[in-house]
């Protein structure tokens, strides 16, 4: 692999030119927001109902007193890979993300299920082996997979036209057989329930962490705590709601809104992989310092941290040592982490490291149910050091004055580099596999990424596992 290794300041100078592309980026994804929220409506005429744990539901029950429903088209049936015993690789990689952030959606009005066209008991054994909890739901014998994917009459006829009918394997996809995945959101108005968004194929690489999925939902993230989709108050399903909706259309017009706003969405996708493509060049800082921390066991280094892995993403979690609960915000992103099997393959370590006291650290972990490796600076200033703590603690503001970010760093035989750094709305993407690695200095290691020569690659999709079928992680 090659590498730039530079000073502080140059490294610095190169990671603040590249904030400022991240988050101009930052706002076109607002902006596609906002556009997402103005599309219009359909009306869903179709009766569909599912096999659930509760006994058949139509499409209207799946919503469950919430006045807006996110539902994951996950790939589990006769075409994919491991059938019957298994769902897809790749949607079992999303879901190890998702499982931790639809906890966060109901107090903002909004359901999350997951639709296969597997036996329920096939969804249910599957759940159970790979420890997930979200609501997953049958589709039987209805055709919601179908009519969600493809949109027009002769599409459902001849099962063509995945993904707005965009060419990439149009030849060999037929819905009628294939199972694919995507996301399809839905609201509820006056009992009548609408078609508002759905996406496919990369368009759901960001859909892990609970931001994501509420930027996607008709409402977008409903900032005020007070207003309608607060959980004191949801829309029931039978009240009007105030708020200026968009326009209710037919599905030829809300088709061709769809696709113009898709065009965007697939812009800002290839501005990301810019983005990702500049971090694999940013030069790195060696750390020359011997940092301590104290784990559950024993005292580690930063070094060991890596766990004998070249890559390590190191998360700045807010708890200060004066607290007895870390910050809310960070317990939120560390609930949407999905599982570690996916990063360790690609030879790519996580961390958590706070300030508190170990035995703080390990209380709050015990009541959060978490089992990511979670590490105290306690007796070190390597939170003072990497800007994201005080020199001394302030009991009169949050976590003690404590901040969070994450950090990359990158071992190259017994030196450790640090890599990149972000924090703020930097942060509020990540939480899946894809954009975790999209952070570190190797990437994805995916053969159709721009990476510098020499960089180790795969073809994508052959490195996936579900997360228990890893050799050797």
């Amino acid at each position: 692999m090659s590498k730039v290794v530079g000073t502080g300041v140059e490294w610095l100078a190169a990671r603040t030119a590249l904030l400022a592309e991240e988050k101009e980026v930052t706002r076109r994804s607002d902006e596609l927001a906002r556009k997402r929220q103005a599309l219009p409506w359909v009306p869903v005429d179709k009766d569909y109902s599912f096999e659930t744990e509760d006994g058949t539901k139509t499409l209207l029950g799946l919503f469950d007193g919430c006045s807006q429903l996110l539902v994951y088209h996950f790939m589990f049936g006769p075409t994919v890979d491991g059938w019957p015993d298994a769902g897809c690789p790749g949607c079992s990689y999303t879901a190890a993300s998702l499982d931790g952030a639809v906890v966060h959606l109901p107090p903002r009005g909004v359901m999350f299920v997951a639709v296969s066209s597997a036996p329920l008991e096939n969804l249910l054994a599957y759940r159970r082996r790979m420890s997930w909890s979200f609501p997953w739901v049958s589709q039987g014998d209805s055709d919601v997979n179908l009519d969600f994917a493809v949109f027009t009459k002769e599409g459902r006829r001849t099962g063509t036209g995945f993904n707005f009918g965009t060419p990439k394997h149009a030849e060999e996809i037929d819905l009628r057989r294939d199972e694919l995945h995507g996301l399809s959101a839905f609201a509820l108005e006056d009992g009548v329930v609408y078609h508002t968004y759905s996406c496919y194929d990369r368009g759901t690489d960001v859909l892990s962490a609970t931001w994501q999925l509420l930027d996607r939902k008709p409402n977008g993230r409903g900032d005020d705590p007070a207003g309608l989709a607060a959980p004191t108050r949801r829309i029931r399903m039978i009240e009007r709601s105030a708020m200026n909706l968009p326009p209710v259309v037919p599905e030829t017009e809300w088709q061709a809104a769809q696709g113009a706003l898709r065009a965007e969405e697939k812009e800002a996708t290839r501005a990301r992989d810019a983005l990702a493509a500049k971090r694999r060049r940013l030069p790195m800082v060696r750390i020359e310092k011997d940092y301590i921390f104290n784990g559950p066991d024993d005292k580690t280094s930063l070094f060991d941290l890596f766990e004998e892995r070249r890559q390590l993403l190191l998360y700045h979690f807010m708890f200060g040592p004066n607290q007895d609960a870390g910050c809310d915000g960070c317990s939120m992103f560390v609930d949407q982490i999905g599982h570690l099997a996916h990063l360790h393959a690609r030879d790519t370590s996580f961390a958590l490291v706070s300030h508190a006291p170990i035995t703080k650290i390990e209380a709050y972990r015990k009541r959060m149910g978490w089992t990511i490796p979670w590490y105290s600076s306690f007796e070190s200033d390597f939170n003072v050091d990497f800007g994201v703590g005080p020199e001394t603690p302030q009991p009169d503001v949050y976590q003690d004055g404590e901040t969070f970010g994450l950090s990359v760093f990158v071992r190259d035989g017994d030196s450790v580099y640090r890599t990149y750094f972000t924090t703020k709305r930097g942060v509020e993407a990540l939480g899946s596999v894809w954009t975790f690695l999209d952070l570190t200095p190797l990437g994805r290691q995916e053969a159709w990424e721009d990476s510098p020569a020499g960089y180790p690659q795969t073809k994508p999709y052959e490195w996936w596992r579900r997360h228990d079928e890893y050799e050797g992680m």
